[in-house]
Formats: C-alpha cells, structure tokens, sequence
C-alpha cells in the first residue's frame, strides 16, 4: 500500500485514467451531490404529476414508449459505460504495471478491452440479485415515507434510507465486493488468464486472501473518508454561494464566494482522483504480486 501510493502520488496520468473511470461507473454523483438541493416530497410531485397525469391519460403507447426509452438509456449506460471505462482500466492497469517496483508490462491482445468490460459486468450478477431484494424493499420505504412523511429538515432521501437500513448496506457491500471482485478479475484477464479462470480467481482472491480483503478495505475507506469530507467543504461553501446570490451581494462578494467554491471543489475532486488512483494501483500491485 505504501510503494502503491508513492507511485501515485508522483504520476497525474494515473490521477486522469482513474478519475475517467471513477466518473463513468457512477462517481460523479459523489461530485455532483453535495452541491445541489436535494428535492422535497412536494417538489417531487409538482414535477413527476404532470407526467404522471399524462401518462394516465395518454394511453398504454405512452406508458410503453417511456418503459422502452428508459430501458434503451439504461442499457446503453451499463455496456458503453462498462466497454470504456474497461478500456481504461487496461490502459492503466499497463500504466502501472510498466511502473519501476514491478517492470512487468501486460501484452496487448485482440479483444482485451471486450472481455474487460464482460469481467466488469459478470462480477456483478450477484449485485443484481441483492439488487432485486433491495430495490422492493427501498419501494416499500418510499411509499411509507410518501405517505407519512418524517422529519422535515432532513433530506428525504436520508429518510428513506433510514427506513430500510438493512437493504441500503447491503447493497453498499454488494456492490463494493462486485466492484473489487471484477477488478481483481480483469488484472489476472490482463496478466494472461483466460475469461472464466479470471473470473474465478477475482472472487477467489477477493474471499481468501486476508492481503486482498485489507487491500479494498483500506483503499474505499480512503475515498469514502476523502469523499465525505470533500463534500462537507463544497456543500458549505456552495450555500454560501447560494446565499451571496439570493441576498444580492455585492460584484466582490460574489467573486469571492464563486471563487472559495471553486477552489474547494477543484480540491475535493483532486484529492478523490489521487486516492482513486492509489487504489487502482495498489489493486494492480495486489494482483501481479499474487500472481508472481
């Protein structure tokens, strides 16, 4: 872990090829979250009603073309998204593999880039079987919340959360191990092990090897400590802003306010794209030393 991190911290192309990654698989939400009001039960009808409405009142074509638009949005998310943010993880996993501490360059072979992002997805079948549990019982918790709303200063996403604690942690530790299962996988892929043995020695290693478990838990606790102190910073200082804006401050206020935020979320997404990028590398460390 310590050889991993100062190898990242020395390289800004691993803190790109990470961060790329990183954005695509859905962290820009963790980017983007802390700096925008999260919607009220009120706000969430006036805006879904009137679609709602029409949809009702429009017939089953279009209640059938929403369906299938939104399958269409979401298929091409998960397979584009997967077949680039593969081919970045080939990119730097060669990166860091070609780094002094290991010299062990990965051959490029036809169709590398494919099976990656076929690890990236298969990993993650058993997410989608937590997800199917976990996705009812979140319904049920948004009925129960729409219905008898909580406490009014807390966000009702929190609510929500804290009405189906049990589904949202598991999903939380579905989703990391499915993460760290298929990264693991397509390291071994790129060293030169065929689709099923990597695979297999991506859960194998993930499960059985104690260095492997303490390698995703140091690395997420990283980011997650990163991320959730990143975000405090810009969701202080972007309502700060909002207040200058809404108060009518003066031209050298708003200046001033505009600029704290930028800075503070410009360091809040560098720092996230460094931890980023000693995780990726430590990962690849992980699994080359494995293999050696």
């Amino acid at each position: 872990m310590g050889t991993s991190l100062l190898a990242a911290l020395g390289r800004p192309t691993w803190w790109l090829l990470a961060m790329a990654a990183f954005l695509i698989r859905g962290g820009l939400l963790v980017l983007v979250v802390p700096i925008v009001t999260l919607p009220t039960a009120a706000g969430l009808t006036n805006v879904v009603a009137p679609t709602v409405v029409g949809l009702v009142f429009g017939g089953t074509d279009s209640l059938m073309n929403l369906i299938v638009g939104a399958v269409v949005v979401v298929l091409v998310w998960l397979v584009g998204g997967a077949v680039i943010a593969a081919a970045i993880d080939v990119a730097l996993v060669d990166e860091v593999a070609r780094d002094d501490d290991l010299d062990a360059p990965v051959a490029a072979r036809p169709g590398l880039v494919l099976r990656a992002a076929t690890l990236r997805l298969a990993a993650h079948v058993p997410t989608l079987v937590v997800l199917v549990w976990a996705g009812a019982r979140i319904a049920i918790a948004t009925y129960e919340e729409l219905a008898a709303p909580g406490e009014a200063a807390v966000p009702m996403i929190v609510r929500i959360a804290l009405r189906a604690p049990e589904a949202v942690a598991a999903l939380t530790i579905a989703w990391a191990l499915g993460e760290a299962a298929g990264g693991l996988a397509v390291r071994r892929l790129v060293a030169g092990s065929d689709l099923r043995r990597a695979l297999r020695d991506g859960w194998l290693g993930l499960l059985l090897r104690p260095t492997t478990l303490a390698t995703l838990l140091l690395g997420n606790a990283a980011i997650v400590a990163i991320a959730v102190l990143s975000g405090g910073v810009a969701a202080v200082t972007s309502s700060a802003l909002r207040l200058v804006i809404v108060d009518g401050g003066s031209r050298t206020e708003l200046l001033a306010a505009l600029f704290i935020f930028s800075i503070a979320w410009l360091a809040g997404a560098w720092l996230i794209a460094v931890a980023v990028a000693w995780r990726q590398a430590a990962w690849t460390f992980e699994a080359l030393r494995a293999r050696r």
